[in-house]
């Protein structure tokens, strides 16, 4: 028979919250039904949010003195909440309880105001269903954040497996020696990283190249063009890896057999310049300004749930030109427009656990400016250049 929710299991919960700070911000007032308790923990949590202290049980009884104005909550109320504690209950019987207590509130919430967004809802006005259909993800989205990390406790120093490189946190080669140098052998597992440059220094290519060494390592790669047209990226990367002329690509591509030739010498190599099986490479094409994080979040999911195929690096060409969520207005505040992108995409790289890169442009004047320290470099492709002459010479000389 299921347990039903009552003021002595909500009392647990507030108690567990008081042990359990971090809880205060993913714990609102309405959670709880009973008033007295509602009360007191709304002081309790605004008093924590403000201050980030936990109140002494005389300092609470003081705070909801102050703030009863009606006297409803006597101090033998308040005395009698705070009393006692929960160490007669067990963590496996507390926990599961209140993260299904915090789901079951946030999504009875989320429902109610996804109610409220559908109700005069224009059917056929596509901006706004998108616009409500995005606020509507975006809200249990949310809802699955609150419950995700309540069981992870961290990683504890003194235990020494802690230490220990795994295949989830082992270093992707960049496929370029002298970068890998720099950066310590590689690009990171979930983290995100940036290209930075001025209109047409060559960032697309970069990006195609590093699309091109991952894949041809073993990882599988997605590669979002936002302004370039899926053909040409993949004519580029075609070039690249099938070996084929530049100037001839077109020519070649239009022979059906030669290239499915190419393509499956490439697929059953194994050895020699790779490390391990090939891995595959997506070209997505977006409009320019259309695709928002929600987006790219749930295109990876679609496709490996659909595929059976793990994505292990994402690129995005790139960030500036990406769209953000409906509903949100950063019209003149660039700063906010990137701070959300870049979360997002951080985001991302961290639940799928892939490599995230995407380029961002510069105003040319910037990169005079004393904070980016780079007025020794007329250029990023002069600052590239010479990243790629010093990694030469240390090869040379090693």
């Amino acid at each position: 028979m299921a347990e039903k929710m009552n003021a002595g299991l909500e009392k647990v919960f507030f108690k567990y919250i008081l042990d359990n700070p971090e809880q205060f911000y993913k714990v609102e007032t309405y959670f709880f039904k009973n008033d007295e308790i509602q009360f007191i923990y709304s002081v309790v949590r605004d008093e924590y949010i403000r201050s980030k202290k936990i109140s002494s049980p005389q300092q609470i009884l003081a705070m909801v003195k102050l703030n009863d104005v009606d006297k409803k909550i006597s101090d033998n109320i308040t005395k009698a909440i705070l009393k006692g504690d929960n160490n007669s209950y067990d963590d496996d019987w507390i926990l599961p309880r209140f993260k299904a207590w915090k789901l079951s509130k946030t999504t009875q919430n989320n429902i109610m105001n996804s109610i409220d967004y559908i109700r005069g809802l224009d059917e056929i006005d596509f901006d706004s269903v998108s616009e409500v259909s995005a606020k509507i993800i975006q809200m249990f989205n949310e809802s699955k954040m609150i419950a995700d990390d309540d069981e992870d406790l961290g990683d504890d120093f003194d235990d020494a497996e802690t230490h220990r490189v795994t295949e989830t946190t082992k270093k992707m080669s960049s496929g370029w020696k002298s970068l890998d140098r720099i950066m310590n052998g590689g690009w990171d597992q979930a983290s995100l990283n940036f290209l930075m440059g001025e209109t047409n220094v060559g960032k697309s290519m970069w990006m195609q190249n590093i699309a091109v060494n991952a894949a041809d390592q073993g990882a599988n790669v997605l590669f979002v063009s936002l302004e370039m047209g899926s053909q040409k990226c993949m004519r580029r990367m075609g070039a690249m890896r099938l070996k084929i002329p530049i100037d001839d690509y077109d020519k070649k591509a239009d022979d059906g057999i030669f290239m499915k030739n190419k393509i499956n010498a490439l697929k059953s190599s194994n050895g020699g310049m790779f490390k391990s099986k090939p891995g595959k490479i997506i070209v997505k094409k977006y409009d320019t300004g259309s695709m928002t994080v929600t987006d790219l979040d749930n295109f990876i999911t679609k496709y490996e749930e659909r595929k059976g195929i793990k994505i292990n690096m994402v690129i995005v060409d790139y960030i500036n030109i990406m769209g953000i969520e409906k509903g949100l207005d950063f019209s003149n505040m660039l700063f906010l427009k990137g701070k959300h992108l870049a979360e997002g995409l951080r985001y991302i790289a961290d639940k799928h656990n892939v490599v995230m890169i995407s380029a961002t442009q510069t105003d040319k004047a910037v990169w005079g400016a004393n904070d980016l320290d780079l007025k020794m470099f007329l250029n990023q492709k002069r600052l590239l250049k010479l990243l790629i002459h010093f990694g030469e010479l240390l090869e040379i000389l090693k």
